[in-house]
């Protein structure tokens, strides 16, 4: 069984680890990932402590669209897969998301362990102001 050392306290890291099943050693501050979680824990460690992939000018204008329209608590990050969006105090639920999402065209194509919203922006290209 592999081992994550964590330092600090991140809400929805630990959120997201603890929904893989992945235990928490409190007195040696690691994580412990079962074998047949590490794919899955792999992505999780990059989104959250790897570097974000560069965003177009549209995807910066969605992005800025999001920060003024939803709480300040948010996580808006691009990856090999796409962009996605966290809210790390979950201050919005699911479904306001996916309307306020609506009303430009966009939607959440997939969320990934209750936490991460993986945004498709395809419909709402050229409806952003």
């Amino acid at each position: 069984m592999e081992t994550f050392k964590v330092d600090d306290y991140n809400k929805a890291f630990f959120e997201e680890m603890k929904h893989l099943g992945c235990s928490l050693d409190v007195e040696g501050r690691e994580f412990a990932i079962p074998d047949n979680k590490k794919p899955n824990f792999s992505e999780v460690k990059n989104f959250y402590f790897g570097e974000a992939k560069n965003l177009t000018p549209f995807q910066k204008k969605f992005k800025t669209y999001l920060e003024s329209n939803l709480p300040y608590d948010i996580i808006i990050k691009k990856t090999d897969k796409g962009m996605f969006l966290v809210d790390e105090n979950d201050l919005i639920d699911k479904k306001d998301l996916i309307s306020l999402l609506g009303k430009i065209g966009a939607k959440v194509t997939r969320t990934m362990n209750k936490k991460r919203h993986l945004l498709n922006t395809e419909g709402c290209v050229g409806k952003l102001k």
